[in-house]
């Protein structure tokens, strides 16, 4: 599962780059300045890729993890899902925060109530591991039905 992330996390990156530089042509201005300028007027989807890219520390910023969490947070709060789960990505693997268990599920059900596929199989695992397979099928019955190709093999 980890190398077909890391793939994927490639071909985005890849996309994304060559997207930049068409948007840089055409408008003169960079990138990074458009997402900026999106983020101040309460763009949640440009709140969140600010924060993307702090965290990561790419597309010329520093990274800033602390920031990126803020960001997230933001986001997550006009109601990009994507922004929680990736809090909950930080909490899990103690980047930027220290690792909290109860802090990962919280933004993953958060997450997942936002509509977000990915996080609704999180939730699902977790509730796997407690031993609650009941619920981990319906968690990935949810996340199999909204999408999320890697649920149906549960």
């Amino acid at each position: 599962m980890d190398a077909l992330l890391q793939r994927l996390k490639q071909t985005i990156e890849t996309f994304v780059h060559s997207a930049e530089l068409l948007w840089t042509f055409r408008t003169g201005s960079t990138y990074i300045e458009s997402l900026r300028k999106r983020a101040e007027g309460g763009d949640a989807i440009a709140i969140y890729q600010l924060g993307e890219y702090y965290y990561q520390g790419t597309h010329g910023l520093r990274q800033n993890r602390r920031k990126a969490l803020k960001l997230w947070l933001r986001a997550g709060e006009l109601g990009c899902a994507a922004a929680y789960c990736s809090i909950g990505y930080a909490y899990r693997t103690g980047e930027g925060v220290e690792r909290d268990v109860k802090k990962k599920k919280y933004y993953a059900e958060l997450a997942a109530m936002g509509g977000d596929a990915y996080a609704r199989h999180n939730i699902g695992a977790i509730e796997g591991k407690a031993g609650n397979y009941d619920r981990a099928v319906k968690h990935w019955a949810i996340a199999a039905a909204a999408g999320f190709d890697q649920s149906d093999s549960y």
